[in-house]
């Protein structure tokens, strides 16, 4: 879910190309754009529920050092049950526990979309650090997939936010590369990447942005540069998806 070092160079050259190579050197500016680099991840930018993500966090935290019982209803029924009744299990293996509070931590960061750190001005978690071997000697490494844990404080701030979200759901495909590029635009303008009122500036924005997406496989590239009709062209298509994520979250 990052640049592939393809990508990279490739987003490092257009960067140079647009005059943008304060990206390169802003952590969150550049995650926001080396996050989602497939067109899968477009399309799966919502894996769960946020709010209930969020909330399970919550309660696994506030359990900590304790069990958990899981309760549900059999409905593939194994040899002995019985379709429709009542299956509970109790997990209290203290790793397993670890693993699971990790997992939905990561989950909620991958989930967020850059929406957490736009709107928090958060930086974006990094991968956490753990000591292998034995004191004193023992070296930190990074974890390949598990993301730092949110605090009590972002995660009361991300369960007020998602709770007052609404039609988060049945994005169009127009509206999926919206929302995304939406997030982009406004972060960069907060950051004084973009937000430039000189003529001819937002034509030059909108066309990076497209080109980033001819970058990753999202749309098809219709020249290079954003000057006359190529960059017309840019600036409208970019426009058309912001909009159609403005609309469906107005409606």
């Amino acid at each position: 879910m990052i640049f592939t070092n393809n990508q990279k160079v490739e987003f490092e050259a257009l960067c140079d190309m647009y005059g943008y190579v304060s990206i390169l050197n802003n952590k969150n500016a550049f995650m926001l754009f080396s996050y989602f680099i497939s067109e899968n991840d477009w399309k799966d930018l919502v894996i769960g529920n946020n709010l209930k993500i969020a909330l399970f966090i919550k309660f696994l935290k506030s359990c900590a050092g304790n069990g958990i019982q899981l309760t549900s209803t059999v409905s593939n029924p194994e040899k002995g049950e019985v379709k429709g009744s009542t299956k509970k299990i109790i997990i209290d293996d203290e790793l397993l526990l670890d693993n699971i509070y990790l997992l939905a931590n990561t989950l909620l960061e991958a989930n967020s979309d850059g929406a957490y750190q736009y709107e928090f001005d958060w930086e974006f978690k990094d991968k956490i650090k753990y000591k292998r071997g034995l004191a004193p000697v023992y070296e930190i490494q990074e974890s390949p997939f598990y993301t730092e844990p949110y605090t009590d404080e972002e995660l009361n701030s991300i369960i007020a936010y998602e709770s007052s979200r609404e039609k988060r759901k049945n994005l169009t495909p127009n509206a999926s590369i919206g929302k995304r590029l939406s997030f982009i635009y406004n972060a960069l303008i907060k950051q004084k990447i973009f937000g430039n009122t000189a003529r001819g500036e937002k034509t030059k924005e909108y066309s990076f942005l497209y080109d980033y997406l001819v970058l990753i496989g999202i749309t098809n590239n219709i020249g290079t540069g954003y000057s006359g009709y190529i960059g017309k062209e840019k600036y409208t298509h970019v426009k058309n998806w912001i909009s159609a994520y403005q609309n469906h979250t107005e409606k």
